[in-house]
């Protein structure tokens, strides 16, 4: 069971669609395919990796002190979903289309399997590397918020059209949102 997500980057800042080249990597390694369960390019394009239920093969957690995710030595790929995104974020941004797609999925994912927000974590934070080279949490979380916004500003527009029955409804939505904004 999927209880926690590790954030990556390739580390790679080539332009081209780089999946196939980390597949083919991580199978010269012996992983039998490629090591995230998710992978986006820089288009925002989201192709699935390995499937859900099996073990990753992305990060080696260090454990001890220095690992923020409290779980013993080399046991984070059993319990976490692996997200890659193309590009090398010590030198650049990951696109916009890359966050957008990142936090749809990460979200959905959260969602489904039941993972708080303090199980998810960038590379750094559980093994000794520089990956993913920018915070994506906080990129996610701040995509979110404008998600929320924008969800918002509907909602508000369309309660100045809509009759008494549904115009409780928005009311309720909007004050979950707001709330959801504060936090």
């Amino acid at each position: 069971m999927k209880t926690h997500q590790v954030y990556h980057h390739t580390a790679d800042d080539q332009k081209e669609d780089q999946f196939q080249k980390i597949k083919s990597y991580h199978i010269s390694k012996g992983w039998g395919g490629i090591g995230y369960h998710r992978f986006i390019e820089r288009s925002g394009v989201l192709i699935m990796g390995r499937p859900i239920g099996e073990r990753g093969a992305h990060a080696v957690n260090v454990g001890g002190s220095r690992d923020k995710s409290g779980l013993p030595y080399d046991t984070i790929n059993n319990v976490a979903i692996g997200y890659c995104l193309a590009g090398d974020f010590t030198k650049e941004k990951p696109t916009m289309a890359q966050i957008k797609t990142l936090h749809k999925i990460s979200y959905e994912d959260q969602i489904k399997y039941g993972i708080p927000d303090e199980n998810r974590f960038n590379h750094r934070d559980v093994s000794q590397t520089l990956c993913p080279g920018v915070d994506l949490i906080t990129l996610i979380d701040m995509e979110h918020r404008n998600y929320l916004r924008k969800k918002k500003y509907r909602a508000e527009n369309a309660l100045r059209w809509t009759n008494p029955l549904r115009s409780a409804m928005l009311r309720r939505l909007i004050d979950r949102i707001k709330a959801l904004l504060s936090l």
